[in-house]
């Protein structure tokens, strides 16, 4: 092939290799332009579907705003006295009666949510609102009596030798004598052996600690901007979709 090329007179070969540089570059713009073409529709898609999300969420939280003065007014109010039930306890720097007062205040919290549903309240609560409900009254009622924090843990297990390999994964309950903070993990790899495990959530944890506090204040706070999503409308959302 090379003694064909040097054989060739001079103005063809230019000519050949202009040819193929055409050829080429037609090529590359083809495989550019479809590129672009593709990544360009899927941008278009991912718009749709979210202003088709949207829509769909105005028109769902437009019917949950019938119900504000008889449903979340109410909530509203009571998980504003509970949260200031828990800021006395800190400001009276943790006392048995501050306790005991924020004791009653939840229990008073959970009676109310449950007079809310038997009156049908459950119809009108957003999915979103009424699962961090859920797991909120789930970890107060197991903070009331908690000694030692118990988180959930998930897990990754993977085991791979000559070829052949298997991997598990699931979560678990653990108690935690440290400040268990959600998002903690650790990792494990060596021969063929890897691990990683995460701190994905504080299921119940003493009312004094600082890992209640922390999963107290973050989830009242989620609940807030929930209830206000339906009072406020997107104002609330954008509040709600903020990274950190």
């Amino acid at each position: 092939m090379l003694q064909v090329i040097e054989s060739l007179d001079p103005t063809i070969l230019v000519a050949l290799i202009g040819v193929l540089s055409v050829v080429i570059s037609a090529g590359i713009g083809a495989i550019v332009s479809r590129w672009h073409t593709a990544s360009k529709f899927r941008e278009e898609l991912e718009k749709l579907k979210l202003e088709r999300a949207n829509k769909q969420s105005d028109s769902y939280l437009e019917n949950a705003r019938k119900q504000i003065g008889t449903v979340y007014v109410p909530l509203s109010v009571q998980l504003a006295a509970l949260k200031a039930a828990f800021q006395n306890y800190l400001y009276q720097g943790k006392t048995e009666k501050g306790l005991a007062a924020f004791r009653v205040r939840i229990d008073r919290f959970i009676t109310e949510l449950q007079a809310l549903e038997l009156r049908g309240a459950a119809a009108y609560v957003t999915t979103d609102l009424e699962d961090s409900l859920i797991r909120f009254v789930a970890f107060l009622r197991a903070s009331k009596t908690s000694t030692a924090p118990v988180v959930d843990v998930t897990y990754d297990f993977r085991l791979g030798a000559a070829g052949f390999g298997t991997r598990q994964s699931g979560s678990l309950r653990a108690r935690s004598s440290a400040i268990a903070r959600p998002g903690r993990a650790a990792s494990i790899s060596m021969a063929g052996i890897g691990m990683d495990v995460r701190v994905s959530d504080i299921l119940q944890a003493p009312i004094g600690s600082e890992d209640f506090q922390a999963r107290f204040e973050r989830d009242a706070y989620r609940l807030s901007v929930l209830i206000r999503e339906v009072t406020l409308g997107s104002t609330a959302r954008a509040v709600r979709d903020m990274p950190g």
